[in-house]
């Protein structure tokens, strides 16, 4: 994991520097939300390294309980 947070963090500095340079517009909303994605994915690959994640019933992701009966 550690390569991987490692690989994301050096994404995320020059995804920065490449936004600081660009003008105000759609490109530069674009590539905000991608380091956006980019910062929760080491966000959730920190947690997961310190076992902060909660797996429920066996899955890996966060999706919501099944409603159960009417």
């Amino acid at each position: 994991m550690v390569e991987a947070i490692s690989i994301l963090r050096h994404s995320e500095s020059v995804l920065a520097k490449k936004i600081k340079g660009m003008k105000d517009g759609i490109p530069k909303y674009a590539a905000s939300e991608k380091m956006t994605e980019i910062r929760e994915a080491i966000k959730l690959l920190t947690a997961y390294e310190k076992g902060n994640v909660i797996v429920k019933d066996g899955w890996s992701n966060a999706w919501p309980e099944m409603p159960v009966g009417h």
